[in-house]
């Protein structure tokens, strides 16, 4: 079975080396960015979308829950495990949907029950990503986009593909691109019974307008479309993906 890939995050050295060695214990989990503070944290997560986030909460500047905040409004944020040396913040935490709150100095058992329990959060959300996605359409749904105080309504069969943008959704439709208030997640379902399906935490492509996929060395793959225009399949949606068109992770070889 696929590894879950999953980030930490520490702005002590000695506690990421822990975490390091904590997961190291799983074989279930692969490591795919550390980071020692709050603001390095959100780029690596942009850059490696992890599956799973093992995160401190008292950093510099921008704290565990600063950076558990941000991801919260992406639209598909990884499944977060607090990591601390304070007990007083387990509320604060759980309110932002931590699956777990571990305190340190970490108890090895605890950390693997905490662990299994956000491998098992992660294997049901990938399970639950594609299901339904191309079911068919219950009537003939447009989509509202307000341009230049218009309000135009757009068939979601034009739609080459849309991408986040903070609390907006940019959507590409040709030689046209128009932006709504709205979260990727909303704007998929929208968007549901049509070939729309997510590639990326932050984007959603048309399978009608890809012309061609090809792996790369990081394990994400280059989407090409028909214009031309390159984007990446992630890992975290790539088994989906590849399973929804027929293929599997073999094919790359």
């Amino acid at each position: 079975m696929k590894k879950i890939s999953c980030a930490i995050v520490d702005d002590e050295p000695l506690g990421l080396e822990m975490l390091r060695r904590q997961v190291g214990r799983i074989d279930d989990l692969t490591i795919a960015g550390e980071a020692t503070g709050g603001a390095e944290a959100l780029s690596m997560v942009e850059e490696t979308d992890p599956d799973l986030l093992f995160l401190d909460i008292q950093m510099p500047e921008v704290s565990g829950f600063d950076v558990a905040d941000a991801l919260g409004t992406a639209g598909d944020p990884p499944v977060i495990v607090f990591v601390t040396a304070h007990d007083q913040y387990a509320i604060d935490a759980f309110e932002r949907n931590a699956i777990d709150y571990v305190l340190k100095p970490v108890d090895s058992a605890r950390f693997r029950r905490a662990a299994e329990a956000a491998i098992r959060r992660v294997r049901t959300e990938q399970r639950a990503l594609y299901a339904g996605r191309l079911e068919r359409a219950v009537g003939f749904r447009r989509i509202s986009v307000r341009v230049d105080g218009k309000i135009l309504l757009l068939d979601p069969r034009i739609i080459d593909w849309a991408e986040a943008e903070g609390n907006y959704v940019r959507i590409h439709a040709g030689a046209a691109d128009y932006l709504i208030r709205s979260t990727l997640q909303t704007f998929e379902e929208k968007v549901r019974g049509h070939p729309l399906v997510r590639i990326h935490r932050s984007m959603i492509a048309n399978l009608s307008r890809i012309a061609s996929i090809q792996p790369s060395r990081t394990g994400d793959y280059t989407v090409t479309m028909f214009d031309g225009r390159e984007l990446t399949l992630s890992r975290k949606y790539r088994d989906a993906f590849l399973e929804l068109i027929g293929e599997s992770e073999g094919a790359e070889s």
